[in-house]
């Protein structure tokens, strides 16, 4: 199949970057040629052959013309240099470009980063994650969630430990501050790690159930629901003992996945937003005007004002979150999911 003519525009741009000489000329052109995005497979072949000659493109360049156009014999020629930059090879994974190494790096760059509060690479690299991210990488994400989940409470009793006595001396007994910032950091990166492992998981069985059965997809998204569901309860058991804050927060993710299929089973998904695209917050209300079970809208409304408390930086008040309220919790989740399945059926 041929391709569409390109536009006088584009044919003279590309004219131009093959006869630029200069740098910044060239550079310039490029990121014309970009905006648009057409003709972009005949300016891969423009870059190979500067390349070859000797010639320098920018790195964020690169790294945007492989991804768009998944050129093999360009990227071959430029994946040392992209492979130099962190910020190239997250452009490199959103983009999809077929090379598990990239993942590779970025779980090994993640995890060189996953501790420290101030590096911003961390969390680019945990959305990207979650939003293309494959099975590959969840032995990374819960290695660091199991790490450093207890080091968010030290910081935290550091920081309630240096109380500063008023506000005009307010360094004469450490920086309490600093320390109240880093644990709230460093919850809220944790927090996005539990939602990438979820993520993940999510999309790998749906893409396993939809290979296997293409037709019947919608029903398929409701298995992949329970099934999130009744996984999140597992990963809770295994945190229950020593992390009943993570126990409680993964809570709150399997009881999203339990409103995603109640809110299918309703309907609401026929002529509404998709479930995938929604929160909690969100799915909870259509359930609240539905028949369901009472008993269950109150126990998910819980699980939702558990898993919010849990989410967020709480200071001393965490400490009040104990393994017997998470065990509490858990048989308030165990009987949403029992209540769930007995009433589900019963409407089919």
């Amino acid at each position: 199949m041929n391709s569409p003519p390109l536009s006088q525009r584009t044919n003279a741009a590309l004219l131009r970057l093959r006869h630029a000489s200069k740098p910044l000329e060239f550079g310039q052109i490029l990121k014309e040629l970009l905006d648009h995005d057409e003709g972009l497979e005949k300016v891969a072949e423009i870059i190979e052959r500067r390349i070859d000659n000797g010639g320098y493109v920018l790195s964020e360049q690169l790294a945007l013309l492989v991804s768009r156009t998944k050129s093999a014999s360009l990227y071959t020629k430029s994946r040392e240099q992209l492979f130099a930059n962190d910020w190239e090879l997250l452009t490199l994974y959103k983009g999809r470009y077929p090379d598990s190494a990239i993942e590779e790096k970025l779980c090994d760059r993640l995890y060189q980063t996953s501790s420290d509060d101030a590096e911003p690479r961390r969390h680019f690299i945990i959305d990207a994650m979650r939003e293309v991210g494959s099975e590959h990488v969840l032995p990374t994400l819960e290695a660091i969630l199991f790490d450093l989940k207890p080091t968010v409470r030290i910081k935290q009793i550091l920081a309630d430990a240096m109380k500063v006595p008023d506000d005009e001396h307010p360094q004469e007994f450490g920086h309490p501050l600093l320390y109240q910032l880093e644990a709230s950091s460093r919850a809220k990166f944790l927090e996005s790690v539990a939602l990438a492992i979820d993520a993940i998981r999510r999309r790998n069985i749906t893409a396993e159930k939809a290979d296997a059965e293409d037709a019947q997809s919608d029903a398929l998204r409701q298995v992949d629901d329970t099934n999130n569901a009744q996984r999140a309860k597992e990963q809770v058991i295994r945190y229950l003992d020593d992390d009943p804050l993570l126990a409680v927060m993964l809570m709150r993710i399997g009881a999203e996945a339990l409103a995603k299929d109640l809110y299918r089973h309703l309907g609401h998904e026929e002529k509404g937003k998709p479930a995938r695209k929604m929160m909690l917050d969100e799915l909870l209300k259509p359930v609240k005007d539905s028949d369901a079970p009472e008993v269950l809208k109150l126990i998910m409304q819980a699980l939702q004002l558990f898993g919010n408390f849990a989410a967020h930086h709480q200071g001393e008040q965490s400490k009040y979150l104990t393994r017997d309220i998470a065990s509490a919790v858990l048989a308030l989740y165990e009987q949403a999911q029992a209540i769930y399945g007995e009433w589900s059926k019963l409407q089919r």
